[in-house]
Formats: structure tokens, C-alpha cells, sequence
């Protein structure tokens, strides 16, 4: 497990991207077709579908000059991929338009979309997990931060008076895969917060093709592609729990 970046800034990534969510639920039926299920997990396994319409390999082009100068966008890639071994070593991965919850206030009122639940183990404790809040109607763990994570209580900002924990908590009644905080004291409802977060990731194959089809230009499953078999495919790798 490394806490390697996804180089977010190749160029050629193009449209479309595939999202898709996974659980993982056992299913039993009884000859007159009752449905016994058990649910398995919490929180989805996400998988991405990337296409690259080219990538630039010695292409003689600014794009070379940055951001990974004196490396190519294509040997970067490449590197990178080749570095985590396949599926072996996950990494991190920022999805461009899902990696940040928050505001967690505006103008000093909390706000609901950034909500986080406050827990107790019933011995004077209370923490509160880190999770993103889907449309009012699921949270998911977050396992990986990117940047700093601003804590609020009934709208006003805290810098103290609480530990940064996890991945992983248990209590009596509550379970969570994700980070938490543990407040010394207990904090004023409602707690909201603010912070960018990483997906952390592995290829879903131990293979990827890449294919040039044109003097210095590669791509994966983009409109030049004829014969690789192409698309970047990603998924969900969820760290062990503390």
C-alpha cells in the first residue's frame, strides 16, 4: 500500500469517463422465489473506466515541457503504472469531480451537506467519522485526505480539542472502514467539516495495452486505437482498519 499519487495532470484523458459502484451481497432464493439477502459491505467498491485519446512521447510540443519535464507524459504514465506492479500496490487517486466535501459553514451557519454523525461508545467518548454524504441518503467512509481537514462545531471553527484517527472504528452498535476524530470533550451539534479527499485505487488488471499510432503519440482505447485492447481500468482498494 503507497501513498503514490495518480499523475492527474497527463493530458489526453478524454470522454467519456465510466463510473460505476459494487457491492457485495449474497443472494439465496427458495423454490417458490423467496429472496433471502445478506449485505456484505458498507461501503461500495468504485470502478473507473479512463480513456487516453493520446499521450506524448517525444512529441515535439510544449506539453512536453510540463509538469513532468524531462519526462514524457506517456513515460510517465507508464512509469508510474509499471512502479505499482499491476494490481499488486494501490495508490491514490483524485476523481476530478468528486474529491471534496464542504463548505462546512456559510457565513456561520453549518452546513447540512457536510454534516458528520456524532457517536458514542457509552463510556464518555465521542467521536465522528469522516464521510461524505451522499444526496441526504447514504454516507460513505473516507479513508485518505488530501490536504488539511477543517472541523466545525454548530458553525463555528475548531483547531483543537479533538485526534485525528483511523482507518477503522468499532463501537458498541457502530461500525467504520474510514478515518474519525476524537473529541476530548463533547463538541457542540452540529459537527460539519471541510476537506479534499484521495479514492485509494489498484488496476483492475495485472495487463494494460498501450498503442502508438502515430510517430510519438500513444493512446489507450482512444479513436486512434485499432488493435490494443484498451481502457485505463481502476478500482477501489479500501486500506486495512487500524
Amino acid at each position: 500500500m503507497s501513498n503514490a499519487v495518480f499523475p492527474a495532470n497527463i493530458k489526453g484523458l478524454t470522454w467519456t469517463v465510466t463510473k460505476s459502484f459494487e457491492f457485495a451481497t449474497i443472494s439465496q432464493k427458495s423454490p417458490n422465489q423467496y429472496e433471502q439477502t445478506i449485505s456484505q459491505t458498507q461501503n461500495p467498491i468504485w470502478h473507473w473506466v479512463l480513456i487516453y485519446d493520446y499521450l506524448y512521447d517525444g512529441f515535439v510540443t510544449p506539453n512536453d515541457l510540463m509538469p513532468y519535464a524531462p519526462y514524457t507524459d506517456f513515460r510517465t504514465l507508464l512509469g508510474f503504472m509499471l512502479a505499482r506492479q499491476g494490481m499488486f500496490d494501490s495508490f491514490l487517486y483524485t476523481d476530478p469531480t468528486d474529491h471534496f466535501v464542504g463548505p462546512g459553514e456559510t457565513l456561520g451557519v453549518p452546513n447540512p451537506q457536510a454534516q458528520l454523525q456524532l457517536v458514542n461508545d457509552g463510556a464518555g467518548n465521542y467521536y465522528s467519522p469522516i464521510q461524505r454524504n451522499m444526496g441526504g441518503l447514504f454516507l460513505e467512509d473516507i479513508t485518505d485526505l488530501n490536504g488539511a481537514l477543517a472541523l466545525y462545531q454548530n458553525g463555528v471553527l475548531v483547531t483543537s480539542g479533538y485526534t485525528l484517527m483511523g482507518p477503522g472504528l468499532a463501537l458498541p452498535g457502530y461500525s467504520f472502514q474510514g478515518l474519525y476524530v476524537k473529541w476530548s470533550v463533547i463538541p457542540a451539534a452540529p459537527v460539519t467539516a471541510s476537506f479534499n479527499f484521495y479514492f485509494r485505487v489498484k488496476c483492475e488488471l495485472d495487463t494494460q495495452d498501450y498503442e502508438e499510432f502515430m510517430a510519438g503519440l500513444w493512446t489507450i482505447g482512444g479513436s486512434g486505437s485499432k488493435n490494443g485492447s484498451g481502457q485505463l481500468k481502476l478500482m477501489t482498494r479500501r486500506p486495512p482498519t487500524a
